[in-house]
């Protein structure tokens, strides 16, 4: 874009008045290189995979009554994974734990307690409100039914 233009005016003025720009080398198309390239590429291509699967094959919670205090968790609930988190007064609240940006499964940070994305670090608060993105989709809200709690789900 527009540093990329500023960059490539400079240089072109330096080859013109001198002959030799001292920002050649960095800027030279001949500079890529295939091989390290497609190596990088299938190295970030792994990590992705990694983090969109991880929480896809992780067993969660079989009880909400499982969830301590303060704490968050993954649970199931109601034949759906689920993210729950209970507060110091006993209230659940419960968000569909799928970010709405790629889909990829949240986990739950317990030391800033929100819903956390791993593949492009998409915050979410206990009632699902965005924190920061990048997605601009809040999570769905899900409805936990007390009396299911107290029959142990």
């Amino acid at each position: 874009g527009m540093t990329s233009s500023t960059v490539a005016a400079m240089i072109i003025t330096d080859l013109i008045s001198t002959g030799k720009s001292p920002w050649i080398d960095v800027y030279t198309p001949s500079r890529f290189n295939v091989a390290s390239s497609i190596k990088e590429l299938g190295g970030n291509a792994s990590k992705f995979t990694q983090r969109y699967t991880k929480g896809k094959l992780d067993y969660p919670e079989k009880s909400i009554s499982n969830v301590g205090k303060g704490e968050g968790k993954v649970v199931e609930y109601d034949g759906r994974k689920i993210g729950v988190y209970k507060d110091e007064e006993g209230n659940y609240y419960g968000v569909e734990i799928i970010c709405p940006h790629m889909q990829c499964e949240l986990q739950w940070n317990n030391s800033e307690k929100s819903w956390d994305c791993p593949c492009h670090a998409s915050r979410f608060t206990i009632k699902g409100e965005i924190i920061e993105g990048p997605t601009v989709k809040p999570l769905r809200v899900v409805d936990i039914d007390k009396e299911k709690i107290k029959n142990n789900d």
